[in-house]
């Protein structure tokens, strides 16, 4: 039970950040900010970002340093997902108990979207790297080649 409830907890901890960083719907363009959450948000379980987490924890990083790098790796999931259900590649109807997103969105804006989704998770992960909190920073916080590198 303490197990489940740990995916749980970091499973919301993860949704609660990827809703503050990803855009809203209404922020133009609405449709690809549409179709982008469509998907994102089609109720994973998050078992990558999860893991990140967990791996963080156990060397003794706290979870919210982590949170961006967890997201950028559920975002290049996320898109790779779109990606493979396209009709040129599997050709799904469903995913995660829903439409598509090229059944919804059409095929052209889910190839868009996928690129778009692994561009925010580029952007995002720079985005750490320029707090100073790249990944390897966080994971190595006492190695002196690390913590001594400057931001981009």
């Amino acid at each position: 039970m303490e197990f489940t409830n740990y995916l749980e907890r970091k499973r919301q901890d993860v949704d609660r950040f990827l809703e503050s960083v990803m855009p809203k719907e209404a922020t133009a363009p609405e449709t690809l900010h549409k179709a982008m959450r469509y998907s994102l948000f089609a109720a994973g379980k998050r078992v990558r970002p999860i893991l990140a987490i967990a791996a963080y924890e156990a060397i003794g990083g706290s979870s919210p340093a982590i949170l961006p790098c967890a997201a950028a790796l559920e975002l290049i999931h996320t898109y790779s997902l779109v990606h493979d259900d396209l009709p040129a590649m599997d050709n799904d109807d469903y995913r995660r108990g829903k439409l598509t997103n090229h059944k919804v969105f059409g095929e052209a804006l889910a190839i868009l979207i996928d690129r778009v989704s692994f561009l925010e998770a580029r952007v995002n992960h720079l985005q750490v790297r320029a707090r100073k909190t790249a990944s390897a920073e966080c994971v190595f916080p006492d190695c002196e080649e690390t913590t001594e590198r400057q931001a981009p």
